[in-house]
């Protein structure tokens, strides 16, 4: 018998960077989701995690698992939602959005939206942007709120526009190349920068570790484990005594929120609304 319960403790504890995150996001205790964790190897027969004192270092065999059990806790949730579908007349929104996004504007939108539509109901799913752009090429999603960073075949239109910034620990007073880095995979802004900075230091960056969640790179930051590289957008979510923005001689990406839809669907009143109400929220 599956236990979705507890592949979404691991999910959890994997996108969150630890078991305390993925506690307090499931209001359970922190011995709640080892527990978990080693119930699914121990019934899997896999090593998920590297089990240590104040170590979560999940295995390559635990990053497979991750992305087959984010899929199925998304195709659960689905499930779910198509059944309230079935007994509601209510008004639904349905996209994708990328994480970064998801934690720092999209609850703000939604009550926003609320105020204005009573039974409005939202069918969200939160992944990277190659998720997000995933999903629409399968036909999941026909919108999606994201980073112009992958290159998505769909229109879209764009709700806010701005740049990358380098940000460390408030007190770290450690040189970008003493400190090190903390990229996401190799989407767009990565490369450039990888690009950028071997020409004008004529060596490789010095990257700490890559992570894909700004959410999970923002915080290793400011807890001092290297210098992140994010857009700064995501400074909004961070405590402003948490961090610095530091300064490095390349040349930082720029980048789109967009609002993409597939070639088949239009753009609803109800979609112009959720587009204009981001724009709000990003003028604040």
């Amino acid at each position: 018998m599956i236990n979705l319960n507890y592949f979404k403790y691991f999910v959890d504890a994997v996108r969150l960077g630890g078991v305390n995150m993925a506690a307090k996001n499931n209001f359970v205790s922190s011995p709640a989701i080892s527990q978990a964790i080693r119930w699914l190897e121990d019934q899997y027969q896999v090593e998920l995690v590297k089990h240590g004192r104040n170590r979560f270092q999940v295995t390559e065999k635990g990053q497979q698992v991750f992305k087959l059990a984010t899929q199925m806790i998304e195709s659960a949730s689905d499930f779910e939602e198509e059944i309230k579908g079935i007994v509601s007349a209510n008004e639904k929104i349905k996209i994708s959005i990328q994480q970064s996004l998801a934690n720092t504007f999209l609850p703000s939108v939604m009550s926003e939206m609320k105020k204005k539509h009573e039974n409005l109901d939202f069918s969200i799913r939160v992944g990277t942007t190659f998720r997000c752009k995933e999903l629409m090429e399968r036909g999941e999603r026909n919108y999606s709120i994201s980073l112009d960073n992958v290159a998505f075949k769909a229109r879209f239109e764009t709700i806010h526009s701005g740049k990358f910034v380098f940000i460390s620990a408030k007190k770290d007073k450690r040189s970008i190349h003493e400190a090190g880095l903390i990229l996401t995979e190799d989407t767009k802004e990565v490369v450039e920068l990888k690009a950028a900075y071997q020409k004008r230091f004529k060596s490789a960056p010095p990257i700490n570790t890559s992570i894909s969640s700004w959410g999970v790179i923002a915080n290793m930051a400011v807890s001092g484990h290297g210098v992140a590289y994010i857009p700064e957008y995501y400074l909004y979510s961070l405590p402003k005594d948490s961090y610095r923005v530091r300064k490095l001689d390349v040349e930082v990406a720029k980048y789109k929120i967009n609002f993409f839809y597939s070639d088949n669907v239009e753009l609803s009143s109800l979609h112009r609304e959720l587009i204009d109400q981001f724009k709000k929220e990003f003028k604040k």
